[in-house]
């Protein structure tokens, strides 16, 4: 069973991370992102607080819903940082096309601006291991 979900977060992370970033930039998408983080914390504390300590659920299913949440939060947080990241790229090429022109074509501003696009998509590479790393805690728990 954790197999299964961390299969699925893998994936889900990697549409969040590659196939929809364009479409996360979106401000509507994002707010509705940010709407969504919070109402899940939300639902997060009051099922904590008031059906938690109940023994409604099963151990088991207990854990598979805190493991299913912490995996979208981590997931919607990383699709937060892979927009970040592009938006400071070209915020610091931007940033130097306006107050630094005499240099714009001295290392290492030129390596920035020629290797926009390459160096956005090794960060994001670098951001979808570490969405494996973070559901392989999440789902594959190894106590000592």
């Amino acid at each position: 069973m954790s197999v299964i979900f961390f299969i699925l977060f893998i994936l889900l992370n990697y549409l969040l991370i590659f196939k929809f970033a364009e479409q996360l930039k979106n401000k509507g998408i994002t707010i509705g992102l940010i709407i969504l983080y919070f109402v899940l914390l939300g639902i997060a504390l009051a099922v904590h607080t008031w059906f938690l300590d109940k023994q409604i659920f099963s151990h088991a299913a207990r854990s598979i819903i805190f493991r299913s949440y912490l995996s979208i939060m981590i997931s919607i947080a990383l699709s937060f940082v892979n927009r970040i990241f592009p938006a400071l790229t070209s915020y610091i090429i931007n940033f130097h096309r306006k107050y630094n022109t005499a240099n714009i074509n001295r290392q290492p501003i030129k390596f920035l601006i020629e290797n926009q696009q390459n160096i956005i998509t090794v960060s994001s590479c670098l951001i979808l291991a570490g969405a494996v790393l973070a559901m392989y805690g999440v789902w594959f728990n190894v106590k000592q």
